[in-house]
């Protein structure tokens, strides 16, 4: 795996930890976190803005995902949410044959996908 590749997954995971653990951050953690994972985005760029260090960036980034890190290891949201995330890929592509073998359920099948977009938005 490439730096660059570990770097969007570890973003990814950043992105993932603030979305179930929003109040675990301060205001300024979340701003800074919200600019550090955006594409393309360096801790020298997400320091310029926020007029501070490359190191403060860092360690405001490093106690954020101690914290968030921390909670996850213990209540294993993002662990759910993926389990979950895999089931409702099986359920869709169920769905996907029952739509090919039988046609005329065609609109049973749409409500179960209107229902798995609830599911996913809930997720």
């Amino acid at each position: 795996m490439t730096p660059k590749e570990r770097k969007t997954i570890k973003k990814l995971r950043i992105k993932g930890l603030m979305e179930v653990y929003p109040g675990l951050l301060t205001d300024k953690e979340k701003a800074i976190l919200k600019m550090y994972i955006k594409p393309g985005v360096t801790g020298s760029a997400v320091a310029r803005k926020f007029n501070v260090s490359r190191q403060a960036v860092h360690d405001h980034i490093k106690r954020a995902l101690t914290r968030m890190e921390s909670c996850e290891a213990s209540v294993k949201f993002l662990k759910k949410r993926a389990k979950r995330e895999k089931q409702i890929e099986v359920i869709e592509s169920i769905v996907e044959k029952i739509e090919k073998e039988y046609p005329a359920l065609k609109e049973e099948t749409e409500q179960i996908k209107k229902s798995i977009k609830i599911l996913r938005k809930n997720n």
